[in-house]
């Protein structure tokens, strides 16, 4: 999807740590062939509607025989609940925990409209940010003051910067801008909740 992705990791990794969000569609061998361990970290996502059981494991193993730091991660869509323990137990050598599910399904809201059962369910693996656990009952966040833009942005593809990807404002014209700057400052936040956790930050 991005052209060119392995050679601009590979060379800024020369220079910094990494963090990549795949589901290993692009295969675990270009990633064993080109990166360092050391340089790259993994968070990997399961799908298992798009991606074959035994085919996830075969990349996962390729990864742990190169001494690969990665976590593995599936989201707790309302139809796959009731697989999480199944999935455990399949993924326990590899970090396996579950991100809520933001987004709508037969006419309800999630995470918000979980029911008891599914939020133990989901809690029970929850995945962590920064030592921060994810929430199946989402923080409010409108209105308190927050250093995502500040120490923290989101870049999209075409090089524009928004604080958070909550849908955070525009922070700068463009990363490719000479004049590029973070804010000096924390400012208030403008979303209604935060998805994913830039609010470990927040005062």
């Amino acid at each position: 999807m991005y052209p060119h992705f392995i050679e601009v990791v590979k060379e800024i990794s020369r220079m910094h740590t990494v963090g990549i969000c795949t589901n290993l569609s692009i295969g675990a061998k270009e990633i064993t062939d080109n990166f360092d361990p050391c340089r790259v970290d993994l968070s990997i996502s399961f799908h298992p509607h798009f991606s074959k059981l035994d085919d996830m494991l075969d990349k996962l193993n390729l990864l742990k025989s190169f001494h690969w730091p990665m976590k593995l991660m599936a989201v707790g869509w309302p139809p796959l609940i009731k697989d999480l323990d199944n999935y455990r137990e399949i993924f326990k050598e590899f970090d396996f925990s579950v991100l809520p599910f933001w987004g709508q399904y037969n006419q309800k809201n999630y995470p918000m409209d979980y029911t008891e059962e599914e939020h133990y369910s989901v809690n029970r693996y929850i995945a962590k940010r920064e030592s921060k656990d994810f929430k199946t009952d989402p923080t409010r966040v409108k209105g308190r003051t927050c250093r995502a833009g500040q120490v923290y942005a989101h870049i999209e593809p075409d090089g524009r910067v928004l604080r958070c990807s909550a849908g955070g404002e525009q922070i700068s014209n463009n990363f490719y801008d000479d004049n590029f700057s973070f804010l000096n400052n924390p400012r208030l936040c403008n979303s209604e909740y935060c998805r994913c956790l830039e609010w470990v930050v927040c005062e």
